[in-house]
C-alpha cells in the first residue's frame, strides 16, 4: 500500500492585550466661570494618570479630536455639567471596551448689572413728604436680585445696608452713592456698581431783563 500524504493545518491565536481607560482624579468636577472659559485645557488632567494612551474622547457622540488642548469657550452654564469619556478597547479591538467618565462645570457669572447713563436729579423744593427712589431704576435690569445695597461708594467701611427703595424727603443739597454688590457663585464674582442721586438746591428764578 502507497503511504498517506501528510496533511497540516495552522491556526493562529492573537492575543489582544487589554487597555486601561485610567480613574477620575477627583470625584470633584473641573469648574470654570463662563466668563473665564480656557480657548486649551488638557482632558487628561482630568484623569488619575494610570490610563493607557491612544484612547479615545468623546462628549455624548462627538468624538474631541485634540483632547490635549480643547476649547472650552463655547460652553454654556445653561447646559452644564459636561460629562467628557475616555474609552479604551474600541473597535477593531474585541476587548471589552473600558470607559472613564469626568465632568466639567461651568458656572454663571454673578451681575451687579450696569448703571444707567444719567442719573436722576431732583430740586430740594420739589421733594414731597415720603418721596423714594427704587435704586435698580438706577440700573440697566441685567442684575442678579439677590444683591444688597449699601450707602455709600463701597460696601466697606461706614457703608451701612439700605433697601432698594431710598426715601429722599429728608435729603439736603449733595450727591448721595449707592453701592449695589452681589453674591459670588462658587469662585465667580462680580465687580460692585455704584449709583448716584443728585440733589440740587432750589434754582433762582432768572431775573427779567
Amino acid at each position: 500500500n502507497e503511504a498517506c500524504p501528510e496533511s497540516s493545518s495552522t491556526v493562529t491565536i492573537t492575543i489582544y492585550e487589554t487597555f486601561s481607560s485610567g480613574a477620575p482624579l477627583s470625584a470633584t468636577p473641573a469648574m470654570f466661570c463662563e466668563s473665564g472659559l480656557p480657548s486649551s485645557f488638557d482632558l487628561f488632567s482630568l484623569l488619575d494618570g494610570t490610563q493607557d494612551p491612544n484612547g479615545q474622547w468623546t462628549l455624548g457622540a462627538t468624538v474631541i479630536s485634540n483632547p490635549s488642548a480643547i476649547d472650552l469657550t463655547g460652553l454654556a452654564a445653561s447646559g452644564t455639567p459636561y460629562d467628557y469619556t475616555y474609552t479604551q478597547n474600541v473597535a477593531p479591538n474585541p476587548c471589552l471596551e473600558e470607559s472613564t467618565t469626568v465632568q466639567v462645570v461651568v458656572l454663571t457669572n454673578p451681575n451687579a448689572g450696569t448703571p444707567v447713563p444719567q442719573f436722576p436729579e431732583f430740586c430740594v423744593s420739589d421733594i414731597t413728604t415720603g418721596q423714594t427712589v427704587n435704586l435698580f431704576d438706577l440700573l440697566d435690569g441685567t442684575q442678579d436680585t439677590n444683591g444688597t445695597w449699601y450707602e455709600g461708594p463701597d460696601t466697606s467701611g461706614t457703608g451701612t445696608i439700605v433697601p432698594n427703595s431710598v426715601d429722599i424727603s429728608s435729603f439736603a443739597e449733595n450727591t448721595y452713592d449707592f453701592t449695589y454688590s452681589v453674591p459670588d457663585i462658587g469662585s465667580c464674582s462680580d465687580a460692585d456698581v455704584t449709583v448716584s442721586i443728585i440733589i440740587n438746591d432750589t434754582l433762582a428764578p432768572n431775573a427779567s431783563p
